[in-house]
């Protein structure tokens, strides 16, 4: 694995030698081992056009836990790159030069193209789809369900193309013959259509099925919650919805994102949920970081031989 850009070119053995490391890492964690020495002295780049919160912050915790440092950038406002007096691939190439592994997140760029010509290892960031979310999305259910062989399927609600951590999710769990299964409600997100065809293009195997079918059975549940100002189109989930929920199931939930204001104002319908033991979306904060340490730990191995 010389890049970790696109779950579709991840292998079943990439999977899952990076789950494995990433388990090792978080149990020598929790008992005081110090994994400093696995990358020291490494400078992880970090290049967020497109500003970052959660992803930014787990790659830069996970460098320093692997006793590296980091540099980079969050947005180009105020930078030659914004007025474009500067070549955003002439930027990149340079900055490959100073730096052992870079983390990208570019709206327009092609990560396939940039990783040919980079003399290091590139890690998505949330371009096209977030790799590594998916990756911690996998890794989190595979820990509540006890191992990856308990996990026979998962569902989705309130899905739409432009979620792209999801996106890389599912593409992950149909590369490990798990069952998925998508409510087609047409919801204020947008229209489902588009992420249909993608799937369909690529091969994914999926089932369209009301959520009250599948919530019951299913070994992990990804809903995003809120509703619009109208309340029409109602994607709430809140305690009652649990109830249903059978006791092996992991609920993941998020929020969608202010790009989808013209939907209305969101109001989340989650209290209580957060502190459930079958709600996942917490601990995923946490161990995003120890999968971000794996991958990093395996790409440096790679481009060192």
């Amino acid at each position: 694995m010389k890049h970790f850009i696109d779950t579709r070119l991840l292998s079943l053995d990439d999977i899952e030698v990076l789950l494995e490391l990433a388990s090792r890492l978080q149990v020598q964690h929790s008992t005081g081992h110090n994994a400093t020495t696995m990358c020291s002295g490494k400078v992880l780049g970090t290049l967020f056009f497109q500003p970052s919160v959660r992803t930014q912050t787990t790659v830069q915790s996970a460098i320093i836990r692997l006793g590296g440092g980091h540099t980079g950038i969050s947005g180009v406002q105020g930078t030659f790159l914004e007025n474009g007096d500067e070549d955003l691939n002439d930027f990149i190439d340079a900055y490959a030069q100073i730096v052992d592994l870079m983390v990208v997140r570019h709206r327009d760029i092609d990560l396939a193209s940039l990783s040919a010509r980079s003399p290091i290892p590139i890690i998505n960031g949330g371009t096209a789809e977030h790799t590594l979310a998916g990756l911690g999305y996998l890794y989190t259910l595979m820990k509540y369900k006890q191992g990856l062989s308990n996990i026979k399927s998962v569902g989705f609600v309130g899905l739409n193309a432009t979620f792209r951590d999801y996106l890389a999710a599912i593409r992950l769990f149909s590369k490990l013959d798990i069952d998925i299964l998508i409510d087609p409600k047409k919801d204020v997100l947008g229209e489902q259509q588009e992420l249909y065809t993608a799937l369909d293009e690529e091969g994914v195997e999926y089932t369209l099925a009301p959520c009250h079918s599948f919530t019951c059975d299913v070994d992990g549940l990804f809903v995003t919650m809120g509703l619009n100002a109208s309340a029409t189109n109602i994607l709430a989930f809140d305690g009652n919805d649990l109830a249903m929920l059978g006791s092996q199931c992991g609920l993941f939930y998020s929020m969608p994102r202010k790009v989808y204001e013209e939907a209305g104002s969101w109001i989340i319908a989650s209290d209580g949920l957060a502190d459930l033991p079958q709600v996942l979306s917490k601990p995923l904060i946490q161990d995003l970081t120890f999968c971000a340490m794996a991958v990093m730990n395996v790409l440096i191995k790679e481009s060192s031989i």
